[in-house]
């Protein structure tokens, strides 16, 4: 959870795991392994999601992380999941760098996440160049350490 993803907190009392898997499987998601870990992906974006049934704050909570060399289609898929949690019930939701928050979900919180993440792309892109690549947050590193070691041999 560094320079290489947005990270996101949801915090909702309505919002289980369970509630959290029909909402990820609606949008074509799937789960990634047996410990709440999720991630709704296609072949231009990819969005990491890990559910806690109890956070440090006492309520379900919801992280999710979008690595920031996404293709800038993952805005859609990402959207949609924003708008389905939402709509959930009782969500506050916090960009975990710019440390914006939202309690209510419109356009105008779309459009200062997005405006956020397009940011924090940015800064990425001065760090890494302009790498691009729909995986997981998880994966970024490595694939450009990959990508590196493969211009090296050239």
């Amino acid at each position: 959870m560094g320079l290489e993803s947005a990270n996101y907190v949801l915090y909702s009392t309505d919002l289980g795991t369970s509630k959290l898997m029909k909402i990820i499987q609606s949008l074509g998601g799937a789960e990634s392994s047996k410990n709440s870990k999720f991630s709704i992906h296609g072949e231009r974006y990819w969005i990491d999601l890990h559910s806690l049934e109890q956070s440090q704050t006492g309520r379900p909570a919801t992280y999710i992380r979008v690595a920031l060399c996404n293709p800038l289609d993952v805005s859609v898929p990402l959207r949609r999941l924003l708008d389905e949690l939402f709509k959930s019930g009782d969500v506050v939701m916090t960009d975990t760098r710019s440390k914006l928050q939202w309690i209510a979900w419109n356009e105008q919180g779309w459009e200062e996440l997005w405006a956020s993440f397009l940011n924090q792309r940015s800064e990425f892109r001065r760090a890494f160049g302009n790498y691009e690549a729909a995986i997981s947050a998880d994966k970024v590193f490595e694939n450009l350490h990959q990508v590196q070691s493969q211009i090296c041999l050239l």
